[in-house]
């Protein structure tokens, strides 16, 4: 009797052990993610975990709580990039293997860095952060252009992605630069008082800066073939352009030829202002902004022909961003009053919106 009791003894002690032994490790799991964790829609994996392969739909940075994040556009492979603090407005390289971003986190942060698509490498190729746009690619993937606006010396600014050669190439508040996809051009507009600007093109080593088409503008953005702009019109200066009847009804979509500045309305009168044009990989559409009494709309909007598609409808949605293969889009739609927002993925063909990931300022890798 005594022999069975010390053996069952023995094996509930055995079993108690091993229960110990579970709960400490899945206690020590839960630490180590709630630690380097990112939070997406699907899955949460540790900052600590090797990077996936590409997969269909590419991958996704964002902002999300002063550090930049990654993550499948299935909301797989999740992870953070940096540390922090005051990362935003990421920009992935044309061919995939690093991230440029601005960080306004203090004196000791602040600047635009570059850092590899597995969040190592990180560098600091320009000083002054909180002074910063959002930086643009050259095709080659070998230099930045982007927008200093220190007081004193305001600019549009070209480096090397090893933080070598900063040289200014324009010198005023320009703003939205953006590298054209043949790498001959850089767009961006100036709006130096209430009566004078345009859409302007420059090469890239600032040799020859030349106004496209008059007024005060926006964001602009090229189409594929770099031989046209999209851009978000404010005012005409004088008169009306060749090719457009009648002035801007508040912010409108408008579409320029690079070399003859003949240019066209991509939107009708809005309630509330169209913006943020960006142009479709294939040429075909340009994705905007509208808002309206009842809200805000994500649109496509045909460039040649055809009629006006709306994606998704929501209160506020912001930097939207295509997708390499121009089947979805993802944009951040801010929440409420407070400063989070959430990234979705929309379908380009309007069939549905999902979400994606807590954060802001998406950038689809091409």
């Amino acid at each position: 009797m005594i022999r069975p009791f010390l053996a069952a003894l023995a094996l509930a002690g055995l079993v108690m052990v091993t229960l110990w032994g579970v709960l400490v490790m899945v206690r020590n799991s839960l630490a180590v993610v709630d630690r380097n964790s990112i939070s997406a829609a699907s899955e949460a994996n540790v900052q600590s975990a090797p990077i996936p392969a590409p997969a269909p739909g590419g991958r996704v940075a964002f902002s999300q709580g002063g550090r930049i994040g990654m993550a499948l556009a299935n909301g797989s492979g999740a992870r953070f990039l940096t540390a922090g603090p005051g990362d935003h407005s990421p920009a992935w390289s044309p061919d995939g293997t690093l991230v440029a971003f601005v960080a306004a986190g203090g004196p000791e942060r602040s600047g635009v860095y570059v850092v590899s698509a597995e969040g190592a490498q990180e560098r600091r190729v320009a000083q002054g952060g909180g002074l910063h746009s959002r930086p643009s690619w050259s095709p080659d993937s070998r230099k930045l252009v982007f927008l200093d606006r220190a007081v004193g010396k305001q600019g549009l600014v070209v480096v090397n992605a090893d933080g070598s050669e900063l040289t200014q190439i324009f010198k005023g508040a320009a703003n939205a630069p953006a590298w054209s996809p043949d790498g001959r051009w850089i767009a961006f507009t100036f709006n130096p008082g209430p009566t004078r600007g345009g859409v302007y093109v420059t090469d890239p080593d600032g040799a020859e800066a030349k106004v496209v088409l008059g007024g005060v503008f926006g964001d602009v953005t090229w189409s594929p073939d770099s031989a046209s702009l999209a851009v978000r019109g404010l005012a005409w200066l004088s008169g009306e352009p060749a090719g457009i009847r009648g002035a801007l009804a508040r912010e409108q979509v408008v579409v320029v030829q690079r070399t003859s500045g003949k240019a066209a309305l991509l939107t009708e009168d809005a309630a509330g202002g169209d913006w943020a044009p960006v142009w479709s990989p294939d040429g075909t559409w340009v994705a905007a902004v509208m808002a309206g009494e009842a809200g805000q709309r994500l649109v496509a909007l045909p460039v040649v022909g055809g009629a006006e598609r709306t994606l998704a409808q929501g209160q506020r949605f912001i930097s939207p961003a295509w997708s390499a293969d121009g089947a979805a889009l993802a944009v951040a739609q801010p929440q409420g009053e407070g400063p989070q927002a959430q990234v979705s993925i929309v379908k380009a063909d309007a069939s549905g919106t999902r979400p994606f990931a807590p954060g802001e300022f998406p950038a689809w890798a091409r």
